[in-house]
Order: structure tokens, then C-alpha cells, then sequence
């Protein structure tokens, strides 16, 4: 696996999503046992991005706000919903007869499910493989329907990053059942002490913005199969956490204050370690893996990284106050990352 912490930060030179650096609390472990170099991952602009998240420990400026965008009808009824991985995007909405279907775009599944002589009322479902947080089989993820707002974007942050502690101290058991490396074991317990600090950092925003603490719980599950738990980590691991890296590291440069950027920016170089502790996994995985089961768990990595370009609906508030990259960046950000992950 090549640097990951310089390859996330090529990820946002070659965008233009990087604005300029933002503030780390702390100076992080270096990745550079991960291996690779500069020359593995030419960047689309002039300028060489930062070797190091600690170098961005500078002053931030920020970017001007994207031109407000024109929907053609705002949604009567939005149910975001996150299942074993997934996520549901679910809208119910009223548009003229002669209307375009806009709101989701171009690749969502829609269907018309009644009309007036006026209007008509349209379903648009969109399933994707992110923006749930780590997830595992013994944890009750969040199931709420997302409500439009800062307060609720936070909530369900707040709650996905408590159930990630759960995730990784359920891992570690099954990981020590399977005698993975004891280096491997530490950096999963510190990843979970990590999640348990992310998710007070988190709660403390919700209070800010006025939410509620969500709790996130575990459930019974069977014990399972290696396979099972290299496919897992691969889509949970590799995919999701290295994109929750890359938001993070983007909301840590466009958040509208000081003190959300130096929460996600703290929360960020958690994640990179995190992102590089499951690739690692990956690479240990494969090893006590069949080459069917082998092939298997590369197919699901595969997919899980073909679905990170397709963005999600964010409020236009989210973004402007966390740094959430809307449509237009999110595509950006993993037309730039995707492809240096599948080399």
C-alpha cells in the first residue's frame, strides 16, 4: 500500500478542494513504513501538495461558498437510512408535469407513483456503500431517517462513531481468536479508544448545534467466517475508512470556524491511521485466505470504492457550516482518490 497519508493529501491538491491547511492539534505518527513514493501518484496540479498532515499546521483561508444550485422541487419527504453498510437515500416528492427529474441526479432509481392533471409525485431511492461509519455484524447501526440541518447531520455522526467503538473492540476478539499479529491487535484496541474520543468530540458539536445524543448499541450475532471478516474490512476498512479520512480531512479545511476545523482536523488524523490499520489488515487477511475467498474479498473492495462517486444529498447548510463536500467536490474528491486506491 503506498503512503496513505501523502495520497489523501494528493487527493485534495489534485481537486482544488484543498483551500489551504488546517490546524492539527498534534503532530501524528508518520506513515511511511506504508511504503511508495511521489512517483506512483502524479497529482493534476502545479503545486506539490503537503508530505505530511503536519504540515498543515497553518493558517486557514477559506474558500469563497459554491454558487447557490436551482432544484426543481425540494423534497417533501427525505429518509436516509444506514443497513449492514449501506445507506438507503429515500425522497417522496410533488414536481410539475413537465418537470426533470433533479434532485438526486442522474443516478438515482425513480419512479412516478401518482399524478393530477398538475403534478405528479415521485419515489427516488439511491443505495450506496458509504457515509455509515465502520460498521460490523454485532452492531445495531443508525437507523434514523436524516432530517434536513446541522443538528441532525451531527447526530447521526455522533451516533455512527459510537458504534464504531463497538466495531473495533468486537474485531479485536475475533481477530485474537484468530492469532493476528499482536501489533495488528494494539493498533485495533487504540482505534477504538480513538472512536470513543471522536464520539465525545462529536456529541459536544451536537449539544453546540442544539441535537440529541443518540446511543448506538450492540446486537447478537453468530460467530463468522474469515471470509466474512476479510470481506468486512475490506468494504468497511479500506473503502470507508479511507474516505471518512478524506471528508474529515476536507471538513478540517471548510468548516466555518476555527473550532470545527480543529475537531475534524483532530478527528482526521485519527482516521488515516485507521484507513492504514485496515489495509494492512487487508494485506494479513489475504494471507490465510483460499484464492477463491481471496478473489472474493477483492471483488467487494471493488465495488466498495466504485460506489464512493456517487455523492449523496447534502443540505446546502451542512456544507457551509461542516465542510461536507457537496455533489460537485464529493465527485472530484474520489475521481481523485478511487483510482490511486485501485492501482
Amino acid at each position: 500500500m503506498k503512503n496513505l497519508e501523502i495520497l489523501l493529501l494528493a487527493a485534495l491538491a489534485a481537486t482544488g478542494c484543498s483551500s489551504g491547511p488546517a490546524p492539527i492539534a498534534s503532530t501524528p505518527a508518520p506513515l511511511a513504513e506504508i511504503g511508495g513514493g511521489d512517483d506512483e501518484m502524479p497529482v493534476r496540479t502545479a503545486k506539490m501538495p503537503p508530505t505530511s498532515i503536519a504540515e498543515l499546521d497553518q493558517p486557514v483561508k477559506k474558500a469563497p461558498p459554491p454558487p447557490p444550485v436551482e432544484v426543481l422541487a425540494a423534497p417533501d419527504d427525505v429518509r436516509i437510512r444506514c443497513r449492514g453498510g449501506t445507506t438507503e437515500h429515500r425522497t417522496v416528492h410533488t414536481e410539475p408535469l413537465d418537470a426533470q427529474p433533479g434532485w438526486y441526479g442522474p443516478d438515482a432509481t425513480c419512479r412516478e407513483v401518482s399524478r393530477t392533471d398538475t403534478e405528479k409525485t415521485i419515489e427516488c431511492v439511491r443505495i450506496q456503500r458509504h457515509m455509515c461509519g465502520r460498521a460490523h455484524a454485532g452492531v445495531e447501526r443508525p437507523d434514523d431517517a436524516i432530517a434536513p440541518g446541522i443538528a441532525a447531520w451531527l447526530e447521526h455522526a455522533q451516533q455512527s462513531e459510537a458504534a464504531s467503538v463497538h466495531a473495533f473492540r468486537l474485531l479485536e476478539r475475533e481477530l485474537t481468536a484468530l492469532e493476528a499479529p499482536a501489533d495488528l491487535l494494539a493498533r485495533v484496541r487504540e482505534a477504538a479508544d480513538d472512536e470513543a474520543r471522536h464520539a465525545r468530540q462529536v456529541a459536544a458539536l451536537v449539544r453546540r448545534f442544539g441535537g440529541r445524543i443518540r446511543p448506538a448499541r450492540r446486537v447478537p450475532h453468530a460467530a463468522r467466517s474469515l471470509r466474512a471478516i476479510a470481506v468486512e474490512n475490506a468494504v468497511e476498512g479500506c473503502a470507508n475508512e479511507t474516505w471518512s479520512a478524506l471528508i474529515a480531512l476536507h471538513q478540517a479545511q471548510h468548516a466555518e470556524d476555527a473550532g470545527l476545523r480543529e475537531a475534524f482536523a483532530s478527528i482526521a488524523r485519527d482516521e488515516v491511521r485507521h484507513a492504514a490499520l485496515a489495509w494492512d489488515l487487508h494485506a494479513w487477511l489475504r494471507t490465510r485466505l483460499s484464492a477463491a475467498d481471496a478473489q472474493a474479498v477483492d471483488a467487494a473492495l471493488h465495488d466498495a470504492l466504485d460506489a464512493l462517486s456517487s455523492p449523496p444529498p447534502v443540505d446546502p447548510a451542512v456544507t457551509a457550516a461542516l465542510g461536507v463536500p457537496d455533489a460537485v467536490a464529493h465527485r472530484a474528491l474520489a475521481d481523485a482518490l478511487v483510482p490511486r486506491l485501485a492501482a
